[in-house]
């Protein structure tokens, strides 16, 4: 009798599993998809941001991080109303590309983010997430409006 409970438990699980794929649930984020104006804010390179001349924000983060993810949301608000003045990426720790860099910058906590000038000096470092308005209230201590 205990087999059997064992055995059942087992397949509802990998009914529920299998229908969760199916139906495209494949994270616990709430199945957020980025907006079209905001898609690739982890795929935007660091070295041609800082190559453009605009200042940059560049976010250290995770997709597995509660905090990361909040920092996700409040970038994809910010982007939109920043684009022309400021190039806003993220860059994921997990991702083996972003190794080097991670490295460079010596990223010991998530989510960490990085504010470099239009010559691509380092004028700000915060860890932890922010708010978009320190965010906007940084972006105004480097003139930006």
């Amino acid at each position: 009798m205990k087999g059997e409970n064992m055995l059942k438990r087992r397949l509802v699980s990998l009914a529920l599993i299998v229908l969760l794929i199916l139906s495209g649930v494949t994270s616990c984020s709430g199945g957020n998809q980025p907006s079209a104006g905001s898609l690739g804010l982890e795929s935007r390179s660091l070295e041609k941001a800082l190559a453009s001349g605009k200042p940059t924000l560049a976010d250290f983060g995770s997709t597995s991080c509660i905090p990361c993810k909040n920092m996700k949301i409040t970038l994809d608000e910010l982007d939109p109303l920043y684009r022309d003045k400021v190039n806003i990426l993220i860059v994921l720790v997990e991702d083996e590309a972003n190794r080097e860099l991670v490295a460079h910058y010596q990223i010991m906590s998530i989510p960490t983010q990085f504010f470099f000038d239009s010559t691509g000096k380092v004028v700000a470092r915060h860890i932890g997430e922010m708010k978009d308005l320190d965010i906007i209230a940084q972006f105004k201590k480097m003139g930006i409006q």
